[in-house]
């Protein structure tokens, strides 16, 4: 019986040898294996930032100098000088049909008032908000907007012919372009032109010297004044 409870007793033993073997090995392996899975998990992604500003539109009004282009590629402080381009001599030549209709003198072109009309178009000029307001400087002047080339500016000028009344001449609002055109005592004209890129398409800018529809102190003197100046068509 002693033998048997001593080799029970050994028996016990190894057997909580044995354990405290198996939980030495088991125990760093479980953790290893956590440590391998919590590695392999994707890292979590970052949260994207959100903007601290608001995009708003623009709602200043772009400056001429940024937003339209003039014909003249000299700098305002200099009067050009040289040929003139296509639509320039277009404006020149159909100014010289009309006239020549009514049997007043050509026109020539003037640097100087070119250079004053591209001047204020550069200053005043807003193609966003395009009106159609004189300078008030010391030349004749018509505007236009919305047509294209040389010919067609002018050609809408001349049309106001239909609303002169020869009878009873003098200045109009609605006929000023056309009287203008063919003053008889104007010989020189310069123009600017400004492609605005939007349905304006073109703004022309006419200079004339001596200016026309020139206004009497009285009613007789100014009928005489556009008698002398707007002649009828020639037969």
């Amino acid at each position: 019986m002693r033998y048997q409870r001593s080799g029970s007793r050994m028996v016990w033993i190894m057997a909580l040898v044995l354990l405290a073997a198996l939980i030495a090995i088991v125990v760093p392996i479980s953790i290893h294996f956590a440590n391998m899975n919590s590695s392999n998990d994707p890292p979590s992604r970052p949260s994207r930032p959100s903007s601290t500003t608001t995009p708003t539109s623009a709602t200043s009004t772009p400056s001429s100098t940024s937003s339209t282009e003039n014909s003249s590629s000299t700098s305002p402080s200099s009067v050009p000088s040289g040929e003139l381009n296509q639509i320039e001599f277009d404006l020149l030549t159909e100014h010289n049909n009309k006239r020549s209709l009514h049997g007043v003198g050509n026109l020539t072109w003037n640097w100087e008032l070119a250079q004053f009309a591209a001047d204020y178009a550069a200053e005043a000029l807003d193609c966003d908000n395009l009106q159609l307001i004189h300078s008030g400087g010391p030349y004749g002047e018509n505007l236009a907007a919305g047509y294209e080339g040389g010919f067609r500016p002018v050609d809408v000028w001349y049309d106001e012919i239909s609303l002169y009344d020869y009878n009873n001449p003098g200045f109009d609002e609605e006929t000023g372009h056309f009287t203008q055109l063919i003053w008889n005592a104007t010989n020189e004209v310069g123009c600017a032109i400004v492609d605005c890129h939007n349905e304006w398409s073109q703004y022309t800018i006419c200079e004339y010297r001596p200016a026309g529809n020139i206004v009497g102190s009285t009613d007789a003197q100014t009928r005489q004044l556009f008698n002398d100046n707007v002649p009828r068509p020639l037969d």
